[in-house]
């Protein structure tokens, strides 16, 4: 990982040309570029604070912790929010992030005692809803369907996974999970600390 990634992602979260970070912060496009990717040795710090003040960011820099929660949520229930409230009280950031697979969804319903099967959009309402007034809790869902269950597919899951949390610009410290296989397959393949 290079030292300015965090810049890269933020201005690709903002939405925002290279040209026009550069003459909001006061430098060059070239300048900008070479800062982004490491080829300036020794940066303005003017510069840096300009650039982190265009972006929203702290500067100096305390690096951010960004938590992660993966879950059915189906349904969502009190050991869930405990979970996403936990981990909210321990990170910056924290990204929930609904999986579902329709099949398996329906699996699920079939073999439970519920009376209505809840959809992709109810589990996302539920979330948005309990954590709405939360504003460093970020919910997202990612579509499982075809990979294999755990222990099977999760190689497919965890490429799948890395390049969702990549196109959202989420650089995760942290994974969460209940889950003890969950736990081990954090450290071995994301090479992170789970929780």
């Amino acid at each position: 990982m290079r030292q300015f990634d965090y810049l890269k992602a933020s201005i690709k979260q903002k939405s925002c040309t290279l040209q026009q970070v550069a003459d909001a912060s006061g430098m060059t496009k070239g300048y900008l570029s070479q800062l982004l990717n490491d080829k300036i040795k020794s940066p303005s710090a003017q510069k840096l604070e300009a650039l982190h003040r265009y972006l929203g960011l702290e500067f100096p820099r305390r690096e951010k912790k960004v938590g992660v929660v993966f879950g059915k949520f189906y349904p969502l229930h009190t050991g869930h929010i405990y979970l996403i409230q936990r981990a909210c009280s321990q990170v910056d950031e924290l990204h929930v992030i609904l999986c579902h697979d329709e099949p398996r969804d329906r699996e699920l319903f079939e073999n439970s005692s519920m009376s209505q099967q809840p959809t992709v959009s109810d589990r996302l309402r539920w979330l948005l809803q309990t954590f709405k007034y939360q504003k460093n809790i970020h919910i997202h869902s990612f579509d499982e369907q075809g990979i294999e269950p755990y222990p099977h597919g999760w190689n497919v899951w965890s490429d799948g996974v890395k390049a969702f949390l990549e196109q959202k610009a989420i650089v995760p410290s942290f994974i969460y999970s209940s889950e003890a296989q969950d736990a081990r397959a954090t450290v071995n393949i994301w090479g992170l600390r789970p929780f």
